[in-house]
C-alpha cells in the first residue's frame, strides 16, 4: 500500500483585500481556500482533483493538518 509520501497537494485559494474609502489598501491580503484541491502521488499514479469532501482520505488528512494562511 502506497503511503504518498512524494504526493504533490496543490490547494487553490482567493485573495481577500480591504479598501478604505480612498481606494487605497488597507491590511495585508488574506488568502482564502475555496475548497479547491489537485492532487498527485508519482509513486502509485494517484491523481485526481475537485473539492476537499470529494477527495481521497489521504489528501483530507494532510490539508486538515497544514497551517492556515491568514
Amino acid at each position: 500500500m502506497c503511503e504518498h509520501t512524494n504526493a504533490q497537494i496543490t490547494l487553490r485559494h482567493q485573495v481577500d483585500r480591504t479598501f478604505d474609502a480612498d481606494g487605497e489598501q488597507a491590511g495585508a491580503d488574506v488568502l482564502l481556500p475555496d475548497g479547491r484541491v489537485s492532487y498527485h502521488c508519482p509513486d502509485c499514479g494517484a491523481a485526481g482533483h475537485g473539492t476537499t469532501n470529494d477527495a481521497p482520505r489521504w489528501v483530507t488528512e494532510r490539508v486538515a493538518a497544514l497551517p492556515v494562511v491568514r
